[in-house]
């Protein structure tokens, strides 16, 4: 059995989520140009899951995207938990805007626009969750700011 043959039917079993995720998958696989690349729908339910076991109020996400990551954590955080998001660039950030208001969660993730090393001096902790998927270069810099 081939690494891809155990991808494909674990991806059978977890599905690809709802019609807003699918949608937001399929649309930040069309932002690729901008450095966008999504998880794929498995590691999606890991985030979910992650999320119902730890029930964090508080998610930092460095990378958003257009919001697929993000649309998993809020799956599985319930009603009270909030996501504060970075994405550098802000064509992708405008994305992740409109996805956040047609998924309804205007009042639950807030979008930081900027270089994440930028962001990462003016936030206050502590987040109960820090999911990075951005520039893998600096991610040693991104923990100096736990």
């Amino acid at each position: 059995m081939q690494y891809e043959d155990i991808v494909n039917y674990v991806g059978s079993l977890v599905g690809p989520g709802d019609g807003l995720q699918v949608w937001v998958r399929g649309r930040s696989n069309e932002l690729s140009e901008y450095g966008v690349v999504p998880i794929d729908p498995t590691r999606g339910r890991f985030l979910e899951l992650i999320a119902r076991i730890k029930s964090p109020r508080r998610v930092l996400e460095i990378g958003s995207g257009a919001g697929y990551s993000a649309l998993w954590f809020m799956k599985g955080m319930g009603r009270k938990g909030t996501l504060d998001s970075i994405e550098v660039n802000p064509h992708v950030a405008s994305e992740l805007q409109e996805v956040i208001r047609k998924a309804g969660l205007k009042r639950r993730i807030k979008i930081h626009q900027d270089a994440a090393l930028v962001i990462l001096q003016k936030l206050k902790g502590p987040y109960d969750l820090v999911f990075i998927d951005a520039d893998k270069d600096e991610y040693p810099q991104y923990q100096k700011h736990e």
